[in-house]
C-alpha cells in the first residue's frame, strides 16, 4: 500500500521536476516513482535505484503479495527506508511508512482529482491504526 500511495502521489505531481542523478528530470505518468526525490519525500535516490524499487515492488506487490527474491522485507523503524546492495534491496517498512505519512501529510491533496475537503479518518483499535484515504485504508 505504501507503494501505491506513493505513485499516487507520484501521478499527482506529474510534470514536477526533481533532481536525479545530479539533473533535473520532471515526474511522469511512466515515472511516477520519481516523486521519491522530491522534497515531499526528501530522498537522493539515483535513477537506477528508482527502477529497482519500481521493478520489484511496484505491481507484484501491490496485486500479488509477492515480492522478488532478491528482496528483503523488515519492519524496522531505524535508517534509511530503502538499502541498496549489489544485488537486492532491503526496505524497512517501518522507516518507508513514517515517510510516506510525512509526505502525505504535506501533500496538497487538492491536486488529487476529486479530493473533498476533509481530513483523514483514523480508527484506532488496539496498537494498530487504520488510516481512511477516501477508498483506500492503509494498517500501521
Amino acid at each position: 500500500m505504501l507503494f501505491c500511495i506513493t505513485e499516487a502521489i507520484g501521478r499527482s505531481l506529474k510534470h514536477q521536476p526533481v533532481t536525479i542523478d545530479g539533473g533535473t528530470q520532471n515526474i511522469t505518468d511512466g515515472e511516477p516513482f520519481r516523486v521519491l526525490n522530491d522534497q515531499l519525500f526528501g530522498l537522493t535516490l539515483t535513477g537506477k535505484q528508482i527502477k529497482n524499487l519500481e521493478n520489484l515492488f511496484r505491481n507484484g506487490l501491490a496485486h500479488n503479495a509477492y515480492i522478488n527474491p532478491n528482496s528483503l522485507m523488515t519492519d524496522s523503524t531505524e535508517g534509511p527506508p530503502f538499502h541498496f546492495s549489489k544485488d537486492d534491496v532491503q526496505i524497512r517498512l517501518g522507516s518507508f511508512y513514517q515517510l510516506v505519512e510525512k509526505a502525505w501529510k504535506d501533500f496538497d491533496k487538492r491536486r488529487l482529482p476529486d479530493w473533498k475537503d476533509s481530513q483523514d479518518t483514523k480508527i484506532r483499535s488496539g496498537n494498530q491504526t487504520t488510516i481512511i484515504v477516501g477508498s483506500t485504508a492503509a494498517n500501521h
